[in-house]
Parts: C-alpha cells; sequence; structure tokens
C-alpha cells in the first residue's frame, strides 16, 4: 500500500506489519499536514492519495483519521446501522426465526391491550420492522473500558464493518507509553490493518520501525521506507 503526500519526495510504503511514523517537527508543517488530511477525506483531489498497487483507492472510503482518541465513539451512527442490520437478518434465520415470530406475535398482543385501556381510537404498526425494535431498547457498544482497549475495539468495528484500511492517529505518544504503543502495533499487526503515526518529536518505538522526519526547516533528515 503506498501513501502519497505532496509534500513528501516519492511514496511512503505502508505495510500491515508495523506501523509507519511521520514526523514533523515544525508546527506550521504539522498544522498543514493534518488540514490536507481532514480535506482529502472531503474531497478526492487533495494532498493525500492512496494506492494499493497501481490502483488509486478511495481516500475517504479507505482512510480515517483519529485526532483525538478521547473523543471516538463506538456506537456511531454508521457503525451501529451496519451491526443492526445483521442483528436483524440473524432474528429471522435459523432458529431464531421462530422465536422473533413468537416475540413479535406476544408483542402486538401487549400493545393491542394496552391500547384498548384509553378511551382513544389508535393504531400501530402490527408488522413492525425489528430495526426500530432494536434501537428503542437502546442497543449500544459498552465504552466502560480502557482507551487502549477502545481505540483497538474502534479499528477493530471500522476495519471490519465499514471496511477502512488505513488509520492515521495524531499524537499518539503523548497519550501512551511505549509498551502500550507495542501492544496496540502488535494487535493492528494480527489484523492486518495499516497504521499511520503523526507525530511532532523522533522517539524509537519499534526498532524496525518505518519513518519519515522532517525538521523544523522543513527538510528531510531521516527516511526510512
Amino acid at each position: 500500500m503506498n501513501l502519497t503526500y505532496r509534500n513528501f519526495e516519492g511514496p511512503l510504503v505502508i505495510t500491515e506489519d508495523i506501523p509507519y511514523k511521520i514526523v514533523i517537527e515544525a508546527p506550521e508543517l504539522m498544522r498543514q499536514c493534518i488540514e490536507d488530511i481532514n480535506v482529502s477525506l472531503s474531497l478526492s483531489d487533495a494532498g493525500f492519495m492512496l494506492f494499493d498497487d497501481n490502483k488509486m483507492l478511495n481516500f475517504s472510503k479507505s482512510v480515517d483519521f483519529i485526532f483525538n482518541p478521547f473523543s471516538i465513539e463506538l456506537s456511531q451512527k454508521k457503525i451501529m446501522t451496519k451491526i443492526l442490520q445483521q442483528i436483524c437478518e440473524n432474528a429471522v434465520e435459523g432458529d431464531f426465526f421462530q422465536k422473533t415470530q413468537k416475540i413479535k406475535s406476544e408483542i402486538n398482543k401487549y400493545i393491542y391491550e394496552l391500547l384498548a385501556t384509553v378511551d382513544i381510537p389508535l393504531t400501530f404498526d402490527y408488522d413492525f420492522q425489528l430495526s426500530k425494535f432494536f434501537s428503542a431498547v437502546g442497543i449500544s457498544i459498552d465504552q466502560e473500558i480502557g482507551l487502549l482497549a477502545r481505540l483497538l475495539q474502534y479499528v477493530d468495528l471500522c476495519n471490519s464493518i465499514l471496511g477502512i484500511r488505513v488509520f492515521i492517529f495524531y499524537g499518539l505518544s503523548n497519550i501512551f507509553t511505549e509498551e502500550e504503543l507495542k501492544q496496540f502495533s502488535k494487535e493492528t499487526s494480527y489484523k492486518k490493518i495499516y497504521v499511520v503515526m503523526l507525530e511532532n518529536s523522533v522517539r524509537d518505538w519499534f526498532g524496525n520501525e518505518k519513518i519519515i522526519v522532517l525538521d523544523k526547516d522543513l527538510c528531510i533528515v531521516k527516511w526510512k521506507n
């Protein structure tokens, strides 16, 4: 997988086995890089492009940018919609089919009897959609876990459910220890997920890392691709 950026000389060859570190020491270039990532996620023609072999991929559908890990939402609408679709399909297949029909029948009976308690002509949808029922009972993903575990689960969900292949993270070294980052790298590598880490200083985390370093004079001082 190749990631290109107009301010870099040549493509960055990113792999699943280890994160690619982009270290930008100049604040103005870091700011521009972050802005370009966000623009590339909304426009087809921008500073960043992603290629698989010689095929250019849709950047917005293949890449996610996590600027603030504390703000990630596991139960975001796009994820939950896909999960609820799968649950609805499972509810009418195999052993669940008869159970689902029985539950729907009991719910209809309960609502019918309940509506009869008021002196108003009321009606309801007997053949209600299961998705609305599951939404009504508040199905969601448990977020009461540690930040690293939540981040890993978010990456796994976006990859497996939404098809996101590349995750760009900003400043992970500011909030995670070296051991935590190694664990994060190990888990994402096992799941064959591409990770790019955007940092503002050089740290030796993984030994065999891929890295590009731009100093405060906007010069490439290190490039291990």
